[in-house]
């Protein structure tokens, strides 16, 4: 995903109830905590960049649909439920770059507080034409961190382990996929948690979840 950085200049952020209507000829950038898209342009006004930041400036009364995505946040669980018409629509949100590949890349970062700046990037990638996910570890990082895969409730997999990450075939008739991810008490993370609901195209994104232990 782009650097979010690169966009804070340009950032109308939010704070009404209502989120402006999007402009859905272009492309959304979603995160675990906020969307950020282009509003549709209404003459005298031109088109804006908004940022919906579910957690902090924005709280909506309910759930916001956004070209037929729809994002509901709970802000005292810290959790994110986003909701889409079919499975593969999903890959139009969390991709890289402007290309849709047919893949969801669900970024995560690893913040070391004790260090301060911005934290190390990785994703997590489900491919829905082969149905397997990988992962993409930071370049570098001196952040230790552990991923682990619970499919239909099983048992939980590695897919990133002292520092190799693996390959897992998700079975076609699968019905959840949930990733964790497990670091010390002074990392931040985006989200600890990611559970994909295949049936339904649901996806939701926790702020905070404990490890499986098996």
């Amino acid at each position: 995903m782009p650097r979010w950085s690169v966009l804070i200049g340009l950032l109308a952020l939010v704070t009404a109830q209502a989120a402006p209507p999007a402009d859905c000829s272009k492309s959304m950038l979603v995160h675990s905590s906020f969307v950020i898209y282009s509003s549709k342009a209404k003459f005298p006004d031109p088109s804006e960049v908004v940022t919906l930041d579910f957690f902090h400036e924005f709280n909506p009364a309910g759930a916001v649909t956004l070209c037929g995505f729809s994002f509901k946040p709970d802000r005292k669980a810290e959790v994110l439920t986003i909701t889409a018409p079919r499975l593969a629509n999903f890959s139009a949100l969390f991709r890289e770059g402007r290309q849709d590949t047919k893949r969801l890349v669900l970024e995560n970062t690893y913040t070391d507080m004790s260090m301060g700046g911005p934290g190390s990037k990785s994703n997590a990638v489900l491919d829905l034409n082969t149905y397997t996910l990988t992962y993409r570890p930071p370049s570098y990082s001196s952040v230790p961190f552990t991923v682990g895969v619970k499919i239909d409730g099983g048992a939980i997999q590695p897919l990133y382990y002292d520092g190799k990450a693996s390959t897992i075939k998700v079975p076609r008739n699968a019905r959840t996929v949930d990733i964790y991810a497990k670091v010390d008490p002074e990392i931040i993370t985006q989200w600890d948690r990611v559970s994909i609901d295949l049936g339904k195209a649901v996806i939701r994104f926790y702020r905070e979840a404990s490890f499986p232990t098996r």
